[in-house]
């Protein structure tokens, strides 16, 4: 008979270890990480009956937390750090009072929301990034591809708008760590190494579906020039084979054919992104982080390399560490 792996959590609330306290009135704890800009975020639920949460332990928005999950007497711990607290959600029903904690990574002590109009010219992708990391206070970490802009504008969008925005059209995607502004891409993140293999044995349940509608063979780029007239660029094929004769049409104002190949590829790669898409339901591990890929064996045309797009860890003294993973296929 096996051993029974008993799950716990930890929380680190403005430098303290207060991991014992939240046990002891803990209802459920969900955090959820995401591959896209939106942000990971952390909801504490704490049963109430001794009113102490809502009044001497009673949180500060805007307060820092770090968090862990772990099992009893095993080194691999899952960490995730710098989150504020942004929401504060009391109740009182026949079950008693509920106290429930929400936190984002995305920090609310930066700028990063006021609505702001600027002009960018004459500028690469990356300088851009860092003229707003630097205004923010963030250090850029990562890869940033090298496209370069006549003009760009920031019109009447924060920061953080701007930066979703501009990093979507052209393949990347980031996160806000503490101080740190970490871009990724698509493309990098799908070449990246398998890490490991689940079986059916390891998986509670599974979804999964393999669509057509909307899914593309080929992109041709049709786009405006500079002096206005219309260009019909490369036909691009999809960079995953599929049994798709559709051919997806680009046509945007862009400055240069280096800015029309890099919308098209995206907007190519989006398009057929969720082509073979799932969710898995399984039982917690620290290895279940947004971005990583991993292959499936044990359910035929569903076998293959998968790629996790986002993870809710769910713990409850009742049911212990369970993971639910919304996943794509490469």
């Amino acid at each position: 008979m096996g051993t029974i792996r008993k799950p716990f959590v930890g929380v680190i609330y403005r430098g303290v270890d207060i991991s014992s306290d939240i046990t002891y009135f803990l209802k459920n704890f969900r955090y959820t990480d995401k591959l896209d800009s939106d942000s990971p975020d952390i909801e504490i639920t704490l049963e109430d009956r001794e009113q102490i949460w809502q009044n001497e332990w009673f949180p500060v928005t805007g307060d820092t937390l770090s968090i862990f999950f772990q099992y009893e007497g095993e080194i691999e711990k899952l960490e995730a750090n710098n989150f504020e607290v942004d929401l504060l959600d009391f109740s009182f029903d026949s079950d008693g009072d509920t106290l429930v904690i929400g936190a984002q990574q995305t920090p609310f002590s930066k700028n990063l929301r006021e609505k702001r109009s600027q002009e960018y010219e004459k500028l690469e992708l990356v300088d851009i990034v860092k003229l707003i990391g630097a205004r923010q206070g963030l250090t850029v970490r990562g890869e940033v591809f090298n496209i370069g802009f006549d003009r760009i504008t920031q019109n009447e969008e924060s920061d953080l708008e701007f930066l979703t925005r501009i990093s979507q059209d052209y393949g990347h995607l980031f996160k806000i760590q503490g101080n740190d502004l970490i871009f990724y891409n698509w493309f990098d993140l799908n070449r990246q190494r398998i890490e490991f293999e689940l079986t059916r044995k390891d998986i509670t349940r599974f979804e999964a579906s393999k669509k057509l509608t909307g899914i593309y063979g080929s992109a041709k780029i049709v786009y405006e020039g500079v002096n206005g007239e219309t260009v019909t660029g490369a036909i691009l094929q999809s960079k995953s084979p599929n049994n798709s004769k559709d051919v997806l049409v680009i046509n945007e104002k862009v400055e240069s054919d280096n800015q029309a190949i890099a919308k098209a590829q995206e907007k190519l790669r989006k398009a057929n992104a969720d082509e073979f898409s799932g969710t898995l339901e399984l039982e917690g591990e620290c290895r279940y982080i947004a971005g990583i890929n991993f292959t499936i064996k044990g359910f035929g045309a569903f076998d293959g390399v998968w790629q996790i797009q986002e993870v809710e860890h769910n713990f409850s003294p009742s049911n212990g560490w369970k993971s639910t993973l919304k996943i794509y296929g490469l």
